[in-house]
């Protein structure tokens, strides 16, 4: 059930969905609708993505420090990285602690849970949520080389010997 709160999370709201795996709040918004409660993914933005995965590279940051880093790919300004962190915070994928001289942030959002999330968005979106339909046209797009075909080949018996 959605309602059941999972003790582990280091101060973090999470729930457990009907499979009892946690999922972090912070990547759904869960919102009541004729009675029964729906999660959302959060969508990032191109420009969201950029700062989360320096967040998670170096966290904490300062706005200062974001600012810097982020100058020679793209020359964004302070306000403007201000405004994304905070549309960011209120999004619930990071978090601004303000205890010392600088606000510092870090993120929420696990980097491998907004891979898996994106690239099921993806799926869906692109392929109707099919992996074959997907390969097919990587593979037809590109000459793949002989490292990359073993390696899907690898993926394939791994997820064959799991029975997925």
């Amino acid at each position: 059930m959605w309602e059941n709160i999972c003790p582990i999370a280091m101060g973090q709201i999470f729930f457990k969905n009907r499979v009892d795996k946690c999922i972090p709040l912070c990547y759904y918004r869960v919102k009541l609708q004729e009675g029964v409660k729906m999660a959302k993914h959060i969508v990032l933005s191109d420009g969201e993505w950029k700062l989360m995965k320096l967040l998670w590279e170096n966290y904490p940051m300062t706005l200062g420090d974001m600012v810097e880093a982020m100058q020679d790919d793209t020359a964004w300004s302070k306000g403007t990285i201000f405004t994304m962190l905070r549309r960011m915070n209120t999004k619930g994928v990071i978090r601004m602690d303000d205890s010392g001289r600088y606000q510092q942030y870090y993120p929420v959002l696990q980097k491998e849970e907004a891979e898996q999330a994106e690239t099921r968005s993806f799926l869906e979106r692109v392929y109707d949520g099919s992996v074959g339909m997907m390969l097919s046209a990587m593979a037809h797009d590109r000459k793949l080389s002989k490292s990359e075909i073993d390696e899907l080949y690898k993926i394939i018996q791994e997820a064959r010997e799991e029975g997925k």
